[in-house]
């Protein structure tokens, strides 16, 4: 996100905040108020962290204005969306999380029914790695229409298997249907 535009500048009177725009100077007197030592790094990342949640909020409230089928935001969606940001369940801890993890992987898998060791594959009608098709010999009669694709091949042929020395510059015309699964 890109820095924000320099807008008002702050009290022109107070010289160790003169050069900072308003959301910077009021960041520093947050810290300063909180007696909060700083780099000067964190002012910036501060105001980026402020206009990113404002944003958020702001988006939020949009949505529901439009799910109200208004086109105008209004101050009740920025209180709603301000409501369920802050209401909004955390989740459990890492570590209440880890010791659930531990829990749950300390027990066994059950064994798996008629099989003693190894993967348990798919049969292998129902293989994702099978050929989902045959190569066919092209019918006797070239006519250039293809059988009906009920009926099965009259005959199967491996792929042709071209000579290592020369290429072959005869043509062979293949038929492909889908199996039956």
């Amino acid at each position: 996100m890109a820095p924000p535009a320099k807008r008002a500048r702050s009290d022109p009177g107070d010289d160790a905040q003169a050069g900072l725009i308003v959301e910077e100077a009021l960041v520093v007197k947050v810290l300063e108020s909180m007696g909060v030592t700083y780099e000067d790094g964190v002012i910036p990342q501060l105001v980026e962290v402020m206009h990113n949640y404002t944003e958020d909020i702001l988006a939020e409230a949009h949505d529901y204005a439009a799910h109200a089928n208004r086109k105008t935001t209004d101050v009740g969606d920025l209180k709603l969306a301000f409501q369920a940001r802050t209401m909004m369940p955390k989740g459990p801890s890492r570590e209440a999380m880890l010791e659930l993890a531990l829990e749950v992987n300390a027990k066994k898998l059950p064994p798996i029914a008629g099989r003693t060791a190894g993967l348990c594959m798919p049969p292998p009608e129902s293989s994702l790695l099978n050929k989902s098709f045959r190569v066919a010999a092209p019918p006797e009669e070239d006519d250039g229409a293809l059988p009906p694709a009920a009926s099965p091949p009259e005959r199967t042929t491996p792929l042709p298997q071209k000579p290592a020395s020369r290429p072959s510059g005869k043509q062979i015309k293949l038929n492909l249907r889908p199996t039956d699964t």
